[in-house]
């Protein structure tokens, strides 16, 4: 048996949602101006073979807006691996399926 709400609540209800809804495009806003453009975010900066530095735009957590370590992610920028034990033993099965499969010369 399902339950009406008043028109008094009702109201109330779509009031609130509303103050939420101006809220969250006002926080929206606010996090656009703060960001830095993508074309003043620093660069790389590793020494490359040819002995140039690295021109690639730094790894970015779009969260704090500022660069993860200043490196791309050619140089040290993303993942590091696996580190719980669930995460290993997943990367060891992964393994072990890869190593099994037969290839054609093996047919």
């Amino acid at each position: 048996m399902s339950r009406r709400m008043s028109i008094h609540q009702e109201i109330q209800m779509w009031q609130k949602i509303t103050r939420r809804l101006e809220w969250c495009v006002a926080e929206m806003e606010r996090s656009r101006q703060r960001r830095t453009p993508r074309s003043q975010r620093p660069r790389c900066g590793a020494r490359t073979r040819t002995g140039g530095m690295c021109r690639a735009p730094v790894v970015w957590c779009e969260a704090t807006d500022e660069p993860r370590n200043g490196r791309c992610r050619i140089h040290g920028g993303l993942s590091t691996g696996p580190r719980t034990d669930a995460g290993k033993e997943r990367i060891r099965e992964s393994n072990r399926r890869r190593a099994k499969k037969p290839t054609e010369t093996d047919t």
